[in-house]
């Protein structure tokens, strides 16, 4: 009976060990994977960012010039320039973006920490 009582024991341990192993292999995988996808969002927004600080600097110094030149500040070349701006920006992003979700479209992850 104690012999029996043991091996019981001894299976029991060995089950919970091993569960306790896959849980930390699959929580250190979706750690590696979260950060992973992290520093990729972190790159994207850099751009956007990036983006953003040319078109508003852009934007500036077309609204400075023509305040200088005494022009109309809602004209048609100016609109035209921040428009055109702003479609070559969108472009950017969205190209990024279906990029980074065609590669990323295949597993969708939902992390605690």
């Amino acid at each position: 009976m104690k012999l029996n009582c043991f091996y019981n024991l001894r299976m029991k341990r060995e089950v919970d060990s091993t569960l306790v192993d896959k849980g930390v292999a699959e929580r250190v995988r979706l750690t590696q994977a979260f950060e992973k996808r992290r520093e990729e969002l972190t790159r994207q927004h850099e751009t956007v960012k990036n983006a953003l600080k040319d078109f508003r600097t852009k934007a500036k110094a077309i609204l400075d010039k023509e305040t200088d030149s005494g022009a109309c500040i809602l004209s048609d070349a100016c609109l035209s320039n921040l428009l055109l701006t702003t479609s070559n920006i969108q472009a950017t992003t969205s190209q990024q973006d279906s990029t980074t979700s065609s590669a990323n479209n295949t597993h969708h992850l939902k992390m605690d920490l």
